[in-house]
């Protein structure tokens, strides 16, 4: 089964802009079978949904390859945004939530109203619902895990799984809490294997953020279609993991997709 991307990003970070039809392309080159992706322009201070809804609608449609994920910010709020109006025009298939990025505030009556109007459609409609954590009280892994319950027919998916002890927590606790790979070093997805609920990962790759960091903060140069690549061949490994509780070394992957390559060439 090919393999699918859940966790892809386009547009403006920090100072570098993700041009979403090159992002898409350099994806799809690879041979990857589905990505899912949201536009961190919504990070961006003051912006408007019209940037973002301008961006996704910018990627060429191809037929069950590219899954737009509504980006939930407190910002549409004033801009009287939801999910449920804009999904008219973009076919959104599941939906953001990034609490580190963006100040929600659990105990705001208006940030509580949106929030369970977002999941009351997720939950109507189907949509699994990525939310991203980290080390920080405001985006740790049981954050939102008032709502977890309460939606049981959402799939909700933990982001990087942080911190990794309160994630496998979480995960283990509630059927309907998945957790996905991006970023999640190889030691780790072993513990996650080792606590039982490895079937409970999804793969994702978080580029080009993968990029921007190999760039911008270590200094050291790769091309964009190369650092996919990258991340794809990571990708397998996980997968393989996942399903096997195999963990491949990154040059037998390598070798292996050499002779298929191989073979698919000799019979063309």
């Amino acid at each position: 089964m090919p393999i699918s991307d859940n966790h892809i990003h386009i547009g403006q970070f920090n100072e570098v802009y993700y041009e979403p039809q090159k992002i898409s392309d350099t994806i799809l080159e690879t041979g990857v079978g589905s990505f899912s992706f949201s536009s961190t322009t919504s990070c961006k201070d003051g912006v408007k949904y019209k940037e973002i809804e301008k961006e996704i609608l910018s990627i060429k449609y191809v037929f069950g390859k590219a899954h737009p994920f509504f980006g939930l910010i407190p910002e549409y709020i004033q801009q009287r945004i939801d999910i449920e109006s804009v999904s008219q025009y973009i076919d959104y298939k599941g939906i953001k939530i990034h609490p580190l990025a963006q100040k929600w505030d659990l105990t705001n009556k208006k940030h509580l109203a949106v929030l369970n109007e977002t999941f009351d459609y997720a939950q109507r409609q189907k949509l699994p619902v990525l939310i991203h954590t980290g080390n920080n009280t405001v985006d740790m892994a049981d954050r939102f895990e008032i709502f977890f319950n309460r939606y049981k027919d959402i799939k909700f998916i933990l982001s990087h799984c942080r911190p990794l002890e309160n994630a496998i927590e979480i995960i283990k606790k509630y059927k309907n809490v998945f957790g996905d790979t991006a970023f999640v070093s190889n030691e780790s997805l072993r513990k996650i294997a080792k606590f039982g609920v490895i079937k409970k990962m999804i793969t994702g790759s978080d580029f080009p953020i993968t990029h921007y960091l190999r760039e911008r903060e270590m200094g050291k140069y790769i091309n964009i279609k190369q650092q996919y690549r990258n991340d794809f061949l990571k990708l397998k490994i996980q997968k393989n993991f996942i399903e096997t509780g195999h963990m491949l070394l990154p040059e037998t992957v390598s070798a292996i997709l050499r002779y298929k390559s191989v073979k698919i060439s000799k019979k063309l």
